[in-house]
């Protein structure tokens, strides 16, 4: 497993630029020497801010795993109804995947290539989040205020209508929606639907 870098200014901003030609190119087809070319330097001189190209998917798809994590941790232990939980967890999910909308991207597919070690650790975060995620939806049930209806169910056609914002042809003409207006949309279809009463 590559060792990571001590972090700088230079190196954050190799990584973003990283995290964008892996969306637009895919990591696989995306080398060293891409990066290189986009940082603006030698290869050679890439060394002196990353390991290998591994690392960079590393950092990154940790990064934004821990951040929805992180965010789902606060919201779950608010006092506060957990139909009103779910909404600002949905929220917080659409927040940081505009914010980090490179790295989301690498969630769909790209985590596949990470070294096990580091797979495992993705994937541990990845499970632990869903599995928060539907505690909040069982609560909802719980309370009355969510349809008994499969939690599981419910929450895979949620994530399933999160995960559309990670497709890179959505930013490609960007100001045409914006993050408010995107978090006003889908809370209204995922809680009133699109049937007009």
């Amino acid at each position: 497993m590559p060792k990571p870098k001590k972090q700088s200014k230079r190196r954050e901003e190799i990584l973003q630029m990283s995290a964008k030609l892996f969306n637009e190119k895919g990591y696989k087809a995306t080398s060293v020497k891409d990066i290189a070319a986009v940082a603006g330097i030698e290869a050679a001189s890439l060394y002196n801010h990353i390991e290998n190209k591994q690392e960079v998917l590393q950092v990154l798809l940790l990064a934004v795993a821990e951040k929805f994590n992180a965010a789902i941790d606060v919201i779950s232990v608010r006092g506060i109804p957990p139909k009103r939980k779910l909404k600002q967890i949905i929220e917080a999910h659409l927040e940081i995947a505009f914010e980090h909308r490179n790295s989301v991207h690498l969630i769909l597919h790209d985590w596949k290539e990470l070294e096990a070690q580091q797979k495992d650790k993705f994937l541990r975060l990845r499970n632990d989040y869903q599995n928060k995620f539907q505690q909040i939806i069982e609560e909802g049930i719980e309370a009355g205020s969510l349809k008994a209806v499969n939690s599981t169910l419910q929450l895979q056609h949620i994530l399933s209508s999160l995960r559309w914002i990670y497709n890179p042809e959505l930013y490609k003409k960007p100001l045409e929606i914006s993050l408010e207006e995107y978090k006003e949309t889908v809370l209204n279809l995922l809680f009133s639907g699109i049937i007009k009463e």
